[in-house]
């Protein structure tokens, strides 16, 4: 697979003009510099179409996971600051942001606190995490913790409600908020095809034969 295929799904709501804008995780970087030179859907076309050998593709958000952390805070500023505007002195520091897979296991789960770190680096102050399971933390900058109590009182989304409506209406819940980042996958198939390649690469490592693995699914 390619990063393309691996790579997860960037939505921004913008409330200030009512818009949704969808990037793919990809960050395309010059190895000879280290330097990156396009963020989200501009590097399709490096990967598609192979310019120059110093010049490589990686996608640093797969599974809803941040596998590269310095790659996916560059990312991520870069799209944030194209869709939703720089943060400034007087910007509104909260951010919010709603993943598709679930983070709720616990105060000591390492990806809840990569994604805590990440949007630290982003420059919130203060910011709202949720997940499509329900689970759901606050994070206060000044006391560098998750607080429930200072959780905001959101309303439930309604079962019948698709998701960018309810995100797009949290500005009405939520006072100060800069706008809502979502990680997500639009094609759950490519996810799947994925996750049976590296599982069919470690029952080889670990030298389970395809016919014991057909038991199983």
């Amino acid at each position: 697979m390619n990063a393309i295929e691996m790579s997860a799904d960037i939505k921004f709501y913008n409330f200030k003009t009512r818009e949704v804008h969808t990037e793919k995780s990809l960050v395309t970087f010059d190895r000879t510099t280290g330097k990156m030179v396009a963020a989200g859907n501009e590097c399709e076309d490096y990967v598609r179409f192979p310019q120059k050998d110093e010049l490589i593709t990686i996608s640093p958000l797969v599974l809803g996971q941040i596998t590269d952390f310095m790659a996916a805070e560059k990312m991520l500023k870069t799209l944030r600051d194209r869709h939703l505007g720089k943060l400034s002195f007087f910007s509104k520091r909260r951010g919010f942001l709603f993943l598709h897979e679930d983070v709720d296991a616990g105060e000591n789960n390492v990806q809840k606190k990569v994604y805590m770190d990440v949007m630290y680096m982003l420059g919130y102050l203060h910011f709202d995490m949720l997940d499509a399971a329900g689970g759901y933390q606050y994070f206060d900058s000044d006391e560098r913790h998750y607080d429930v109590k200072k959780a905001a009182p959101m309303e439930r989304k309604a079962e019948d409600m698709p998701w960018e409506e309810y995100l797009m209406g949290m500005d009405k819940q939520i006072k100060g908020l800069h706008g809502v980042i979502e990680i997500t996958k639009q094609n759950t198939a490519e996810y799947a095809r994925y996750s049976m390649e590296q599982l069919l690469k470690d029952c080889e490592r670990w030298g389970v034969s395809r016919e014991d693995l057909k038991q199983w699914i």
